[in-house]
């Protein structure tokens, strides 16, 4: 199957022999079953070495595609920043395009026949995605927002780009939030549990934390970053925060961070999974993989895997 470009909005968890689009009829779990579903973070091929190379972040990435491939998993997903190169850095561009191909011939190659599905990231789009950009996404890899039918559970694949900076894109970020509040609304109507996916992280600690949470030493980078470039900035935050209130979201599955962190937020209660990444880990977590189990009766469980020995260094990252 390889990589999916989702169009419509929607992808289905097909039955046998069919081939996932929005008409095909979804896969049903029985009683005892669970699905079971692999999710990677930051790839990102030429960060370790700022596009001159890409080398260990794409042999990190073949050893998670391949011991991922050994649980069975129904799917992969990808939770965005593909590459390092921006797409609004021209001078980049060639690294862009070769850091693109060395991606997709591995994530295409290596999957077999299972499904991999794509989220955007901020290296993808842009800090602040324009309507070219969006574009040029949607014609490389297809929807950047899109919900999945797993059972008892729908997946809600979101651009968090657009709710990290709209200012480029207003109109797609709006078009975006209605369509969210759509996709809860009716998950809700079916009783169904809604599994949020984006690159962005909520927040660091809690709902209602503050834009000024200090800066984050990145020492391979002998970079001080604003924390603030690691969450939703609070206006769209609370936006959000008053959707997922009023719905069935129970747990969002991040990357971003570089790091693997689990946090639970009240006043909506949620379980926010940040995964470390699987080219370029910076936390104390190694590079790694997490897989997610829904059983028939809906309840999720997630555990990270770090690679195994001697593919999964650690970079350092110090929190202040």
């Amino acid at each position: 199957m390889g990589i999916v470009r989702v169009s419509g909005r929607r992808w289905r968890l097909a039955a046998d022999g069919e081939d996932g689009t929005a008409q095909s009829e979804t896969a049903q779990l029985t009683e005892g079953e669970t699905l079971s579903f692999g999710i990677l973070a930051d790839p990102q091929l030429g960060a370790l070495k700022q596009n001159k190379e890409w080398t260990e972040e794409l042999d990190r990435l073949r050893q998670g595609i391949a011991e991922i491939r050994q649980q069975n998993p129904a799917f992969i997903i990808v939770l965005g920043d593909l590459v390092q190169a921006f797409p609004s850095n021209e001078a980049e561009r060639p690294q862009r395009e070769l850091e693109t191909k060395d991606l997709r011939e591995a994530l295409q190659s290596l999957s077999g026949d299972i499904p991999v599905l794509i989220v955007s990231g901020n290296h993808d789009l842009g800090n602040a995605p324009t309507r070219e950009h969006l574009e040029e996404f949607q014609r490389d890899w297809g929807n950047d927002y899109y919900a999945l039918d797993l059972g008892l559970c729908r997946g809600v694949v979101l651009n968090s780009s657009l709710f990290f900076n709209p200012s480029n894109a207003p109109e797609e970020a709006e078009a975006q939030f209605e369509w969210l509040k759509e996709q809860l609304d009716e998950a809700q109507a079916e009783g169904k549990r809604v599994l949020l996916f984006m690159h962005h992280a909520f927040f660091w600690s809690n709902w209602d934390e503050s834009e000024d949470l200090g800066l984050l030493r990145i020492e391979p980078l002998n970079l001080d970053c604003p924390k603030s470039h690691f969450h939703i900035p609070k206006p769209q935050r609370d936006r959000l925060r008053d959707l997922i209130r009023n719905s069935t979201v129970s747990y969002s599955f991040h990357g971003h961070l570089h790091d693997n962190v689990v946090l639970h937020g009240s006043d909506p209660f949620i379980e926010q999974v940040v995964t470390s990444a699987i080219g370029y880990p910076l936390g104390a977590a190694p590079a790694g993989f997490r897989m997610v189990h829904v059983t028939a009766t809906g309840e999720v469980q997630h555990r990270f895997v770090a690679l195994s020995e001697g593919t999964s260094p650690r970079y350092g990252f110090a929190r202040s």
